[in-house]
């Protein structure tokens, strides 16, 4: 059954690539392995805070690992993990930790002005791992300051205005394997997620007793689950299927425009009724709002006992992308809730599309303690068709009086549309304890995502042919590796 534990990260990868748009997205750990193969082959590093898959590291003592992410500087990816008894724990910390600095600075009459702030926009993730036997339970945190997160309060002007501005994203998964017939084991996980960008100024007058608040924040709820399963094994060959179902419902919008004089509420507005993000799209290729995303996917593995080994994986996810404009403005003016005023153009729309993903990779041992790996994915640009529906009303109660629908169809053949992208690496096995693992590469830099290498022909004087050599000489063999080691007793 070594092909399911890939699928379950491949679907969970396929998963999560088109919600990068909105927030900011958990780091998880990943093996050089994993970077260069286009995530087909994996890992202690990628299964050790994987809920269906922790029980593969099984560590004596303890398993550990330290890198720096995909480009092996800045970013820290550091977890561990052991076994006590029946319980499996593992932790792991991804990203820069958040700096914050306090400022104080004298005024007149022995007062003073105190600024607290976070440096730098750098995302950090925090996970905890807790397995027994079949079940794992997992839960994350994320949080990236965003430019101008502070609180400043001066006691001169008597004004203390906070300025909220970060991204966060909490997770619960709960991962279980059940035996089904034919002795497959089905793999599956569920996930509870919340994705939030807050943007909020709190300004309060401890003159006046005054305070008032600017909310323009928004919140995703995040409702995923899936399952993955070998159904055919034979020999060196193994076939699996695995199906992933990703929802985000866009949470509504908070108040904005508050006052509140005295501790009483005297102003707001509130928008009612929109539904995802309602930005200028060329669909359907666009910012994800309320989507519903199925990405079945096939898995074929052929895996001799010896040096060579190569896995291939298709998918064709679906994605409905569920858009609308708002119902009307909910006000408060001078403590008095205003008569609702309807939109009375209000436009639904509702997109529809496939985008098929292909992927490949290989792997060579040419000695025992070596292992040079080489990864190929495809992404075929996304097609499918956009419904409009809009709706005239009355903006005084909200009857519909006419309903117009258009229906477009759209094949996305722009250079958002379709990928190409090729990996390598390399992984050096120390001892039977310690791996370092490289992602070397060569192959991005010499194909630089087209179908025909970056090389330079020699069709020059003698000099610019020799030059041309070097250069290529260069293209083929010099580039950083960057690595992260693991040691598992």
């Amino acid at each position: 059954m070594q092909t399911t534990k890939k699928i379950v990260l491949i679907v969970l990868v396929l998963c999560t690539v088109f919600g990068a748009a909105f927030g900011v997205e958990r780091i998880d750990p990943k093996s050089m392995t994993a970077a260069s193969t286009q995530e087909l082959f994996t890992t202690d590093v990628d299964d050790f805070l994987n809920v269906n898959e922790f029980a593969n590291v099984m560590p004596s003592k303890i398993f550990g690992f330290l890198g720096y992410g995909d480009d092996g500087e800045k970013a820290i990816q550091l977890g561990f993990a052991t076994q006590l008894k029946s319980m499996y724990i593992a932790g792991f910390f991804g990203g820069l930790p958040t700096v914050w600095e306090s400022k104080t600075e004298p005024q007149a009459n022995n007062k003073k002005k105190t600024t607290i702030k976070t440096t730098g926009t750098d995302a950090a993730t925090g996970t905890l791992l807790v397995g027994f036997k079949n079940m794992g339970v997992s839960g994350s945190f994320t949080f990236k300051p965003n430019t101008g997160n502070q609180r400043i309060i001066d006691e001169t002007a008597k004004t203390d205005v906070t300025t909220a501005k970060f991204d966060t994203n909490a997770n619960l998964k709960v991962g279980m394997n059940t035996n089904g017939p034919k002795d497959w084991v089905f793999k599956s996980y569920a996930e509870l997620g919340v994705k939030s960008t807050t943007d909020k100024t709190t300004n309060k007058d401890n003159d006046t007793k005054s305070t008032t608040i600017n909310d323009t924040s928004a919140s995703d709820l995040l409702l995923n689950a899936g399952t993955a399963f070998d159904f055919f094994q034979k020999g060196s060959v193994t076939q699996g299927l695995a199906v992933g179902l990703e929802t985000k419902w866009v949470l509504p919008k908070p108040k904005t425009g508050i006052t509140i004089d005295n501790g009483k509420e005297t102003a707001y507005t509130k928008t009612v009724g929109e539904v995802g993000k309602l930005a200028t799209l060329i669909s359907p290729a666009g910012v994800p709002g309320h989507i519903i995303k199925l990405a079945p996917a096939y898995t074929i593995a052929y895996e001799p006992e010896g040096k060579f080994a190569v896995r291939a994986q298709a998918s064709l996810p679906l994605e409905f992308d569920l858009r609308s404009e708002k119902d009307y403005d909910e006000q408060k003016i001078a403590s008095v809730v205003q008569p609702k005023t309807y939109n009375s153009n209000r436009k639904h729309t509702v997109y529809t599309y496939f985008k098929p993903t292909l992927a490949a990779a290989v792997t060579y041992r040419p000695i025992s303690k070596l292992c040079l790996s080489l990864g190929a994915g495809f992404e075929v640009p996304a097609f499918g068709w956009q419904t409009d529906t809009t709706q005239t009303r009355n903006a005084s109660d909200g009857k519909v009086t006419e309903t117009k629908t258009t229906v477009t169809w759209n094949f996305n053949s722009n250079s958002a549309g379709g990928k190409f992208e090729a990996s390598s690496g390399i992984a050096w096995y120390v001892t039977d304890k310690v791996t370092v693992d490289g992602s070397w590469n060569i192959a991005k830099n010499l194909l630089d995502g087209k179908f025909h290498t970056q090389l330079q022909e020699n069709n020059g004087t003698l000099t610019q042919d020799k030059d041309r050599f070097w250069a290529n000489l260069n293209k083929l063999f010099v580039h950083n590796i960057s690595f992260l080691i693991s040691v598992k007793l």
